[in-house]
């Protein structure tokens, strides 16, 4: 064998390794050891947007995010116009505007194939979420979950746009979401176990040969060699997969527990715990680093009463309201429930600490937005954004007023998540990135 290439340590090699005797590093550094988290992005989106009074720090506290509120940073002053006045002037329906353009950040234009007054547009873009699935998901599927769809007028629902302007339609069927937990038995993926062997048979090597070279070795020497050794030891079993029982941690793998699932999610209280456990064990599991929720879609939506709301009139209804004060109680309603909704999910990701004291929400960038600002209007103005994740920086203040493109959020949250600007300077209509945050 060549002696270039060989794995056998001397007691040279060791002894530079530990830093004895000589200034070239052998050994490997013990950070090459401890994978540092993946961060994830998680969009949480909800329809028919924002009364523009209730975008405001003491209110939300109040009355929606509550507890949550030190974890998270309002936004105001992301804008969609750019993107949706054009269409506007195009006769085209403004949830569809705002559902093709707010993630993708991209033009629509006419679609041939679609004839129908108000839906006549299609996008063109990749949406975010797919974008940043290239660079961090490691081939892993970008889930796209929700509570609601319309198939019959998919525009309204498709939100996650592939290559080439490809919607998507959210799953909302519990079968299906719990079938993409198939194989998961208490511990991460074949990739990352694969990751494993090699650092578990590295370690093993390593500890072997240097058990045997401390016999040669001095005092002095044998005493850094131990020290090393001890390192090694808390870095193999941070690195092991967790049991599958007892104990949480963000490395922990555990099946989802939903309650009363069915075929079909029924709008409610229930279903909003059952796809936000789907959701968090997904991401705990690594079945995904880039997830989107979809609570309600806009346009419909479910009706108020399943959010707790003594009205048989639709998630949308509200939202044109004319500046009837009824109507604009109801809108405020149902808006404050989406809130509560997100900040319940906030809750959940932050809910379970792994070996290293990390939570889910520690390692993501997590984004509330709506697909407009104001509904009565379909406005593309102060576009509703709430941002929480340790992968973000908070203002003090909790609260940024902002004069941006909706796209500068989703190029700032590509940072927070490890993507340069060397590899993606730009996205979509973006001008640049929200520094407070990053």
């Amino acid at each position: 064998m060549n002696r270039g290439t060989t794995n056998v340590w001397t007691r040279r090699r060791v002894l530079e390794g530990l830093g004895i005797g000589a200034v070239t590093m052998a050994l490997p550094p013990l950070e090459a050891f401890g994978r540092t988290p993946a961060r994830k992005l998680v969009l949480f989106h909800f329809g028919n947007g924002a009364p523009q009074d209730l975008w405001k720090p003491l209110t939300l506290q109040r009355e929606g995010l509550g507890d949550v509120v030190d974890r998270c940073t309002l936004m105001r002053g992301l804008s969609l116009n750019e993107l949706v006045k054009p269409l506007a002037r195009e006769g085209v329906n403004g949830h569809a505007a705002g559902m093709m353009t707010v993630l993708t950040a991209s033009p629509a234009v006419p679609d041939p194939t679609d004839r129908q007054i108000g839906w006549h547009y299609k996008a063109t873009g990749e949406s975010c979420d797919h974008v940043v699935a290239r660079f961090i998901n490691g081939g892993r599927p970008v889930r796209f979950w929700g509570g609601n769809t319309r198939p019959e007028m998919p525009k309204e629902s498709y939100l996650s746009y592939a290559s080439g302007g490809i919607g998507r339609l959210p799953l909302t069927r519990t079968r299906d979401m719990i079938g993409a937990f198939a194989g998961v038995n208490g511990r991460s993926g074949g990739a990352d176990a694969a990751v494993r062997l090699r650092e578990q048979r590295l370690m093993n090597g390593m500890k072997a040969q240097a058990d045997a070279l401390k016999k040669r070795l001095g005092v002095a020497d044998r005493q850094r060699v131990e020290q090393y050794l001890s390192a090694i030891a808390e870095v193999e079993a941070s690195s092991q997969p967790p049991p599958t029982s007892g104990g949480a941690s963000t490395r922990m793998c555990r099946k989802p527990s939903i309650e009363a699932p069915t075929t079909q999610f029924t709008y409610g209280p229930n279903h909003v715990k059952n796809l936000f456990e789907l959701a968090f064990r997904a991401l705990q599991c690594d079945l995904t680093r880039v997830m989107v929720v979809s609570l309600t879609v806009p346009g419909g939506g479910p009706l108020l009463r399943d959010m707790g709301i003594a009205s048989d009139q639709s998630d949308h209804t509200p939202s044109h309201h004319g500046t009837d004060p009824e109507k604009i109680d109801l809108y405020r309603q149902s808006t404050l429930f989406k809130v509560r909704s997100f900040a319940e999910f906030v809750r959940k990701l932050a809910s379970e600490r792994g070996p290293d004291g990390k939570t889910v929400l520690d390692q993501s960038a997590v984004i509330c937005f709506s697909e407009m600002g104001e509904g009565d209007g379909h406005s593309g103005d102060n576009v509703a954004a709430i941002v929480a994740g340790g992968a973000f920086k908070r203002p003090r203040s909790g609260m940024l007023e902002v004069d941006a493109p909706m796209a500068n959020l989703w190029l700032t949250a590509m940072r927070a998540v490890g993507i340069s600007a060397a590899d993606l300077p730009t996205f979509g209509n973006s001008t640049g990135t929200i520094d407070q945050l990053v």
